[in-house]
């Protein structure tokens, strides 16, 4: 299901290049903090942005560490920046491709060559950079 939010921030990483950034949004109707994701997109795409938007995308999240078995509460915990570990119930496993569900917001994990010894409804806990794929 895509994530609806309202825009809160916007970081372009202009030191970098002129399409990466990140973007800080409430989700709506999901009881969680503000979130700080990762964005790409075009120069042209970073103007039309607007702090009070709301923007509807799927998050998404690339591993940095192998996912492991995790206990409730489902949580997004910022560990710096775009940099989170996530802890929610896999609903679908597909080779390196997990789907999470945290706290009703759903979260496309790629495990990018990273291990993981789970299995479908369980809780997973992966740490990784959380983005965001704008529709």
């Amino acid at each position: 299901m895509p994530l609806l939010a309202k825009l809160l921030k916007i970081d372009r990483w202009t030191d970098l290049n002129e399409y990466e950034g990140s973007l800080s949004l409430q989700p709506l109707g999901a009881d969680t903090a503000p979130l700080t994701c990762y964005v790409m997109l075009n120069a042209g795409e970073w103007d039309t942005l607007k702090v009070g938007d709301t923007l509807e995308g799927e998050l998404t999240l690339l591993a940095l560490a192998d996912a492991e078995a995790g206990e409730a509460p489902p949580q997004f915990e910022q560990e710096d920046g775009v940099n989170y570990a996530v802890t929610g119930r896999l609903e679908s496993l597909d080779g390196e491709m997990l789907v999470l569900d945290v706290a009703g917001l759903t979260v496309n994990a790629d495990l990018d060559g990273h291990d993981g010894e789970v299995e479908e409804g369980e809780w997973v806990r992966v740490a990784g950079q959380l983005g965001l794929e704008l529709q």
